[in-house]
């Protein structure tokens, strides 16, 4: 990925948006790190996005604009009108790009996949005002839920050295929206049985390979189960995974 210089202020920016992740925040990203990454990227507004995609709606929104900060999350009903949910699945639009490729670490641009006129087709002012997008991913919390920052502005494309910058960043945003999350939710108390057992579940294993990998009958490992949704007070195997291993949803109960 040659053909470009950093400069010693883009290497400067970079270090003060890795040290302003280590920071502590009750968003899922610190508001100077938006700011940052907005500085760094030339953007207009700068995102962190958490998706569900299997139920769908935006966990949450957090962003920053010359309007300022803003954080939102999305009931289902409000998920029913938006347009965004209408053409998620439609792959020549490029939302759903992570799931349909298991690729939850991407960074790509709008133009890598649709030109400026495509683009300008379907996606509507006051939807999407922006001409020009570059979104990187982090990894998938379980199956359609992930997150991911996005930039967006007007004029020049986003270039390859944006595209550097951003995969320089991933791990860090990622260690900061984890050990932000981490301060807000609470773990459930299952005994160490039932979260081996829920760890093979998050890998996708079905009850008879669980039971064969643990040498219990699928009898036992199905009364485990029983027993963790009751726990749990879930009513399948999905919302089991959701309250045992993805992090809080209920940012929009921060100030903005």
């Amino acid at each position: 990925m040659g053909g470009f210089t950093i400069t010693t202020r883009e290497t400067a920016m970079l270090a003060d948006i890795v040290e302003l992740s280590r920071q502590p925040s009750d968003r899922p990203l610190g508001r100077p790190v938006l700011d940052r990454v907005r500085d760094l990227l030339h953007a207009e507004e700068v995102t962190f996005a958490g998706l569900d995609s299997t139920q769908p709606r935006f966990r949450f929104l957090q962003g920053c604009d010359p309007d300022g900060h803003h954080i939102w999350a999305e009931t289902i009903a409000e998920a029913g009108t938006d347009p965004f949910w209408e053409v998620y699945w439609d792959p020549d639009k490029g939302c759903s790009y992570a799931d349909r490729t298991g690729d939850y670490t991407f960074v790509r641009r709008a133009s890598d996949y649709q030109s400026l006129r495509q683009r300008r087709a379907w996606a509507t002012p006051d939807d999407y005002p922006y001409d020009r997008m570059i979104q990187a991913g982090l990894p998938a919390e379980s199956r359609g839920r992930y997150s991911r920052v996005g930039a967006f502005r007007d004029g020049s494309d986003f270039t390859r050295k944006d595209i550097l910058f951003l995969t320089l960043l991933q791990p860090h945003f990622q260690a900061s929206y984890t050990a932000n999350a981490a301060t807000r939710r609470v773990t459930p108390e299952l005994t160490q049985r039932q979260m081996d057992v829920m760890r093979m579940v998050r890998a996708g294993l079905s009850n008879r390979q669980i039971a064969r990998r643990t040498e219990l009958s699928e009898g036992t490992v199905h009364n485990h189960l029983t027993n963790i949704y009751a726990r749990l007070d879930v009513q399948s195997r999905t919302g089991a995974l959701h309250a045992v291993f993805d992090v809080a949803d209920d940012w929009d109960t921060v100030q903005a």
